[in-house]
Parts: C-alpha cells; sequence; structure tokens
C-alpha cells in the first residue's frame, strides 16, 4: 500500500510505503522454563488494510535475547504441530520457541518482524518470561570405552567390536547419539576425525557396535574416537583416542 504526500491523484507525488498493521502479540505460556523441551508458541495477528494492492511476505522473531537465531519464521499455514498456528489463513501468524539451558532465569524482549511484498516492515515487541527448570538435563558421560575381544588376523582381518558405557541419569532420555570416528595413524591424525557409525544401546548404560577391518591392517597405527551428543546435537562428552594394540 502506497500514501502520497500531495493532494494531486498518484503519479504526481512521492510515494510512502505503508507498512503491515500488527496487533495482540502473545504467548501461549506465562513462564517458560529453561529445559530446550518446553514449547510455547508465539503468535501475532499480521495484516494490510487494503490486500489487493500489497500482500504480507514474511513474518519471523529474533531470537537472539535467548540465544536462538535471528530469524524465526511465523506461519499462517494452520500446521499447528509444526509451527502452533490453530488456523490456515486467517492472518494470525505462529511459530514454536523454546528455550534452551544456556539461558539465565528473567525477562526478555523479543523483536517481531513483519515485512510485505513492497519492502515495507513494522516491527512489534513480546516479553518471554524463563525460569529455572525444574529438572534440569543431565548431560551424559562417557565413563570408559574400549574393544571387546576380537580376533583380528593379518592375512583375513576381522570384526572388531567397540563399546562404551555411558553415565546416563536421565534414563536415556536426553541422549542423542553415540558416535564412532576414524582418526588415522596417530602421528598423522586426520582432521576432522571420519565418521564410521553409532554405537547401538545394547542396555541402560552399554553400547557397542562392530566394523569390519581389512586384512593386513597394522593394528597399532588404528585410533578411533567416540563422542556422545545430546538431542540437541550439542557434544556433551568426547572419549580420547582410541588404539588397537
Amino acid at each position: 500500500d502506497y500514501l502520497y504526500d500531495c493532494e494531486e491523484p498518484p503519479g504526481h507525488g512521492h510515494m510512502i510505503k505503508v507498512p503491515p498493521l500488527t496487533r495482540y502479540p502473545t504467548l501461549s505460556l506465562s513462564q517458560v522454563p529453561n529445559d530446550g523441551k518446553t514449547a510455547t508458541v508465539l503468535s501475532i495477528k499480521v495484516f494490510e488494510e487494503k490486500i489487493e494492492t500489497s500482500q504480507i511476505s514474511e513474518v519471523y522473531v529474533d531470537l537472539r535475547p535467548i540465544d536462538g537465531e535471528k530469524k524465526h519464521y511465523l506461519y499462517d499455514d494452520g500446521d499447528i504441530i509444526r509451527h502452533g498456528d490453530i488456523q490456515a489463513n486467517d492472518q494470525f501468524y505462529s511459530c514454536i520457541i523454546k528455550v534452551p539451558q544456556s539461558v539465565s532465569p528473567g525477562k526478555y524482549l523479543l523483536t517481531i518482524y513483519a515485512w510485505d511484498n513492497t519492502e515495507a516492515f513494522s516491527k512489534d515487541y513480546v516479553f518471554i518470561n524463563v525460569v529455572q527448570s525444574e529438572h534440569p538435563t543431565y548431560q551424559p558421560k562417557i565413563l570408559c570405552a574400549g574393544f571387546e575381544n576380537s580376533y583380528i588376523s593379518k592375512q583375513s582381518g576381522g570384526t572388531l567390536t567397540i563399546s562404551a558405557i555411558i553415565d546416563d541419569k536421565s534414563n536415556g532420555e536426553n541422549i542423542g547419539k553415540v558416535s564412532l570416528f576414524y582418526k588415522g595413524d596417530p602421528n598423522n591424525p586426520i582432521e576432522p576425525p571420519v565418521y564410521i557409525l553409532e554405537l547401538e544401546k545394547i542396555s541402560e548404560h552399554y553400547y557397542r557396535n562392530q566394523i569390519d577391518l581389512p586384512s593386513a591392517i597394522n593394528l597399532e597405527q588404528v585410533y578411533f574416537l567416540i563422542k556422545v551428543e545430546n538431542k540437541e546435537g550439542q557434544v556433551t562428552d568426547i572419549w580420547p583416542s582410541l588404539n588397537f594394540k
């Protein structure tokens, strides 16, 4: 939409862009724990006065005050599972927000941007009240890792079994994956290490998997690395290089 700074018809004055209008920015939760799991839905009404001449191009919120991304998009698509939006095309835009553990309790001001296809934009604001999680997520830790009894022949190769014991007080709820990496020769290590496979959960604390080694390999120069990640993709522990002898 446009306004003109003169009383003459369009084409005889300076064109002024009219940004989208915003109303009712709200969060579904009055308090959000910093557990990285609890979801709150941000919703805001965004519309144009004359939709026949312009339309909304994008709506997003800046989550950097709570250690999030600069552009976290809101949608008016009726996808309640992915975006928290109840009804499509009702001018209410929504998104799901989760607060990571790195954010300290307190009130944070979030800025919402609404753009239209004429590159006019408006801003609105909402406070998010972050509280301390009652059940902070325990970070898994590798207690030990090594090789189980495996017979490897230089002539025929063989199967190598690698296992790890993970200290996890969350009963496995926070473990995303336990991964095995190849580091190569210790005198000339590979950086970054090469991903091989994931260790499978055998019991509550026990993870294991097998790899096939070729024949004529110098086992004293086979180095591996084990990493455990939480479900947010953060590396919580790294086991030092394993040297098979």
